[in-house]
């Protein structure tokens, strides 16, 4: 079937509008549920410390980094590894702490 452009175009013109509406209308709504279900996935953190719980140094930064995550407290699983590197730093000992994480 062949179809003259320019009265199609004069057909649609009338048309575009309310198109143009609904398409913006289909997107601003479908938005919000996207991003509502996003914020219901718990995202993943791990803080990977070289020394052992107890270390004044240590201790500071994961505070830092416990009270930085609040805000996002709920919507964050965080999980929180010592290496205990200050003790023990061997070959053997890193070659278990590899094997160890590699498990986990």
């Amino acid at each position: 079937m062949y179809y003259h452009l320019p009265s199609v175009i004069c057909r649609l013109s009338g048309k575009l509008p309310g198109l143009v509406f609904l398409l913006v209308t289909m997107l601003v709504i479908s938005a919000p549920a996207r991003s509502a279900e996003q914020d219901h996935e718990l995202k993943n953190v791990l803080l990977l410390n070289s020394y052992h719980q107890g270390f004044t140094w240590t201790d500071d930064v994961t505070r830092g980094i416990v009270s930085a995550l609040g805000p996002v407290r709920g919507r964050t699983r965080l999980y929180i590894e010592h290496m205990n590197t200050k003790w023990a730093n061997d070959g053997q000992y890193l070659t278990q702490l590899h094997g160890l994480m590699k498990l986990k």
